[in-house]
């Protein structure tokens, strides 16, 4: 993740090292971070004794810090009456990035439609 300074975690500044929420994935074979706080699906738990050099923490069912009501599916009426409330009429693709918006250019948009 952009301005993570693992440089900082190189010089090994705590006795134990860990990782959570910007990047739910192994930081590589470095020996810098001892444990990774992830879920079974970020961290595709199938593949995770083979990709993980680092210890892992499960948080059942998700790492990320939200309160389970907030983490419930919604019903298909609330994604309905939510796409009217945003003007988005049923059954229109909309497309989302959960990144940068400078990511998504014109260009990019362009290549998605």
């Amino acid at each position: 993740t952009v301005g993570g300074r693992m440089e900082i975690f190189a010089c090994r500044p705590a006795p134990i090292q860990i990782s959570y929420l910007g990047y739910p994935g192994s930081n590589g074979n470095t020996g810098v971070v001892d444990y990774t706080v992830c879920d079974v699906e970020a961290c595709q738990l199938s593949q995770a004794n083979r990709e993980f050099s680092e210890k892992l923490i499960l948080l059942p069912p998700t790492y990320f810090p939200a309160p389970l009501y907030q983490i419930t599916e919604p019903t298909q009426q609330e994604v309905l009456n939510q796409r009217l409330k945003l003007r988005i009429m049923p059954g229109k693709f909309v497309y989302c990035c959960l990144s940068k918006l400078s990511k998504i250019s014109p260009k990019i948009f362009h290549i998605w439609a």
